[in-house]
């Protein structure tokens, strides 16, 4: 039988909605989950030990599984939710006891801002962190995460990327990063990507796929998949050949930046 490897994250924890109004500021507000038909509950935002604790203990119970092949820290973005995190006692230090002890297998975080996932790499000691995952910086249309991947490959941090096709955009769907205000430039921008992918015999979400994974540091790309027509679909893209001269072209008609040392 095939192994599968469970993640999971912190810095949530779900209580009733009877109980919630007693955790104060720490009430996820713009949550609004639709889930009336299972349970009552609600999100509470909290990266201390006691509150990351609690939240794998949940995760634990939901899964039916004690070990936790890896485990993220998740969303600690602002500056009040990132000092609790990397506090003494904070999420980060209970994690690296838990992997010390045995319970989990990596030691990861889970952000969407760039800027507060180089902070918290580079405010640790190499070898801290495992793995690392993020979303909307590295795919056809932003490049913005390079600098952090580069970061990654020297400290040995395996990156896990999702929303590669943008949410839909680089689908064929009218959607961009969740939201279907796409702007004109970005559709036009797709348009070009689509001409030259084909040029080559390709598809967009092909060279799209192809591209997440041309830094070595990408170990995983996690993809949504609604039915297992989409499993299918998007596991056909994966062993697309995409040639060297493809990326060089895509730079020479500035769809990709001249500064990618990977494309070298």
């Amino acid at each position: 039988m095939e192994q599968v490897a469970i993640s999971t994250k912190v810095g949530r924890y779900m209580v009733t909605k009877a109980e919630a109004s007693k955790y104060g500021a720490r009430l996820e507000t713009s949550y609004d989950f639709n889930t009336s038909a299972y349970h009552d509950n609600v999100p509470i935002w909290d990266y201390r030990k006691e509150g990351t604790e609690e939240s794998l203990r949940q995760s634990r119970q939901r899964l039916q599984r004690n070990f936790i092949d890896c485990l993220r820290v998740h969303d600690a973005e602002d500056p009040e939710r990132w000092e609790e995190a990397c506090g003494p006692t904070g999420a980060v230090a209970t994690l690296l006891s838990l992997k010390e002890r045995g319970e989990i297998g990596q030691v990861s975080l889970g952000f969407n801002s760039v800027a507060y996932l180089m902070k918290t790499i580079l405010k640790y000691p190499i070898g801290t962190f495992d793995s690392i995952m993020m979303a909307r910086t590295w795919n056809l249309l932003d490049q913005s995460s390079y600098p952090l991947l580069v970061e990654c490959q020297k400290r040995g941090i395996k990156v896990h990327l999702a929303a590669v096709f943008c949410a839909g955009l680089l689908w064929g769907q009218n959607l961009y990063m969740y939201s279907s205000e796409v702007p004109p430039e970005l559709k036009e921008k797709v348009q070009r990507w689509k001409e030259l992918s084909s040029s080559y015999g390709l598809s967009v979400p092909q060279v799209a796929l192809a591209f997440a994974f041309l830094p070595s540091c990408v170990e995983r790309i996690a993809v949504g998949c609604a039915s297992p027509e989409q499993v299918r679909g998007n596991v056909e893209l994966c062993g697309a050949k995409v040639p060297m001269e493809l990326w060089h072209k895509a730079q020479s008609m500035g769809l990709l930046p001249q500064h990618l040392k990977i494309l070298e």
